[in-house]
């Protein structure tokens, strides 16, 4: 379901400041 979801963004072409803040949201939740 990642895969899809990042070819919906790609496709949407959601701005790439709004894909980092939410990588970086993940990245956190990953790491607590």
């Amino acid at each position: 379901k990642e895969l899809g979801a990042v070819d919906y963004v790609v496709k949407s072409r959601v701005p790439i400041d709004f894909l980092v803040d939410r990588a970086k949201e993940i990245l956190k939740k990953s790491g607590e």
